[in-house]
């Protein structure tokens, strides 16, 4: 009936009041009775459960107000206000999902960390990449938003069709990979230097993005080659990239690592020995 003299008994009865139930209830009626700016007054109410009742209500209605609530001093608040713009698709309040990777809240799940990341992802401008590179270089993050973060980087010129945070079909137009490659240049030095599982797949956007390694030291490069804490796959992408170099001390190193216990390297140096050194290539064999 939308009887809106109803509405201060709705309030009493969310207030302190933690039932997800009697919280639903009365967030669905707020919806259907307010106005949204009537709804993000609640920003401002002393109890928790009537802003996040607000937070609800405003997420049913799709508004991007519910905006307001992203830095509420109750973690269970901001997390709605995250959850509703990011899966509801609250496109106007997108980029505001996106600017909590500047100063990353401690309140960010491992789901809420994918959140952010993929509506960076999702809006896609240079300065969104920069948030999510950033991330990956951030020896503070979580591990595992930084290895989600690396991916996403490798995947920023032509987006999957489906949003991979919730699983549904989203395309997205492809972008520029030379944009993409002007805003990785600068940190390719620091790229460069990950190891354990962030190693691979940052040393392959090199190839993918056709990064220039010229500025990048020869002893950066030998370091990965010969960083026994990287998977084997890694250090021999390394070595490729290292060999280009022609470097006076490969014709060495390479019949080195061919008689390797890293099968995976040892097969790179043998390749790589294979056009000019077929012998030494053999013994590696």
């Amino acid at each position: 009936l939308k009887a809106t003299s109803a509405m201060p008994f709705i309030w009493e009865m969310l207030t302190g009041n933690e039932d997800p139930y009697i919280r639903s209830a009365g967030s669905y009626a707020l919806s259907l009775m307010c106005e949204p700016r009537q709804i993000s007054v609640l920003a401002d109410e002393e109890d928790p459960s009537l802003r996040l009742a607000g937070v609800l209500a405003l997420r049913r209605q799709k508004d991007p107000l519910v905006a307001a609530f992203l830095h509420d001093d109750d973690p269970k608040v901001a997390r709605a206000a995250l959850e509703a713009i990011h899966d509801v698709g609250i496109e106007k309040a997108r980029p505001l999902v996106a600017a909590l990777l500047d100063e990353p809240p401690a309140y960010l799940t491992t789901m809420d960390w994918c959140r952010v990341l993929h509506s960076a992802f999702r809006l896609g401008d240079d300065e969104n990449l920069t948030r999510v590179i950033n991330v990956v270089l951030d020896g503070k993050a979580p591990a595992a938003a930084r290895e989600e973060a690396l991916r996403l980087v490798g995947l920023w010129s032509k987006p999957h069709p489906v949003d991979q945070s919730l699983g549904r079909w989203s395309p997205l137009p492809e972008r520029d990979s030379a944009k993409v490659k002007n805003v990785l240049m600068p940190m390719l030095g620091s790229l460069l230097k990950l190891d354990g599982k962030l190693a691979e797949p940052a040393l392959a956007l090199v190839k993918k993005y056709q990064l220039d390694l010229s500025a990048v030291d020869n002893s950066v490069l030998r370091g990965l080659v010969m960083n026994e804490g990287l998977p084997g796959a890694a250090r021999s992408e390394a070595l490729e990239l290292y060999s280009a170099r022609k470097t006076d001390d490969l014709e060495g190193l390479l019949a080195s690592l061919a008689k390797g216990k890293d099968d995976d390297l040892a097969i790179g140096a043998i390749k790589r020995l294979g056009v000019d050194q077929p012998d030494k290539a053999l013994e590696g064999i």
